[in-house]
């Protein structure tokens, strides 16, 4: 029974321990936290503006956990330029961002659905926005072709 004890003891210490740790880490790292949220609205507002394109950075950057900010400023701008070629860069961008992270594990298969369910979301605003382009209807039929279980669950 004692022995049970300080066996549970130790490992309440070592979880202490590591909460200290951990709390420590948070509180070292908490003054980057608003720097980065800077720097993240300045490649925002850039996208925003067509300074820079959504395939000109990182793709570590582009799929920040479930934040899809990047992906829809990018998006905004081609929409309001009316650029459909742009505007089929971003779609095939992304996918390829997404088809890459699931098959090497990074990324879990509810978070590839959800992430699915964007990519047709900018698919669907497309058909609205560049209705009559040749280039992005012939893009929407080809991608509706090869994924068209995912075009029926969504509707399309």
């Amino acid at each position: 029974m004692e022995l049970e004890q300080l066996e549970q003891r130790r490992e309440y210490q070592y979880l202490q321990d590591k909460i200290s740790y951990l709390e420590g880490e948070v509180s070292s790292l908490s003054p980057y936290e608003y720097e980065h949220r800077l720097l993240r609205d300045v490649i925002a507002d850039c996208l925003l503006q067509g300074h820079l394109t959504v395939s000109e950075l990182p793709q570590t950057i582009r799929l920040i956990q479930d934040d899809d900010l990047f992906y829809l400023y990018a998006w905004r701008f081609v929409e309001a330029k009316g650029d459909c070629q742009s505007g089929i860069i971003i779609l095939k961008t992304l996918q390829d961002d997404l088809n890459y992270l699931f098959s090497i594990g990074k990324m879990s298969q509810e978070r590839y659905s959800q992430w699915i369910e964007k990519w047709l979301s900018f698919l669907e605003r497309g058909k609205i926005a560049f209705k009559g382009e040749k280039d992005f209807e012939s893009y929407f039929q080809d991608q509706k072709e090869a994924s068209r279980g995912i075009f029926d669950d969504y509707g399309l």
